[in-house]
């Protein structure tokens, strides 16, 4: 918004949806760790860092699944067929009861 004067109230209402977007990912981001401490050695975990050059099969998944929202969670059986593909934030439960049901 270079140049354009902001009013106190859109301010107010910005740095607010910037704190929602931070907890926002941060509560996925500890959900993620949860799981990874609970499925480690049984389940590969794949990050992607939008602020960091991913790799080759980084941008290859992320090209694929990827729809411009933060957080996006994809969940691939053995085949690579996706089990779970959603952006926005997802329940533990929900991501364990997939990954149960993929494992058995």
């Amino acid at each position: 918004m270079s140049g354009v004067e902001r009013s106190p109230a859109l301010a107010r209402r910005l740095a607010a949806l910037d704190q929602a977007v931070a907890l926002f990912t941060d509560r996925q981001a500890r959900r993620t760790v949860s799981l990874y401490e609970k499925y480690k050695g049984r389940v590969q975990f794949v990050i992607i860092d939008l602020d960091h050059r991913a790799s080759a099969p980084q941008q290859e998944l992320q090209k694929k699944y990827y729809r411009g929202y933060i957080p996006h969670v994809v969940v691939l059986d053995s085949s690579g067929a996706a089990l779970y593909n959603q952006s926005g934030e997802v329940e533990e439960g929900t991501i364990t009861g997939l990954l149960d049901k993929a494992l058995r």
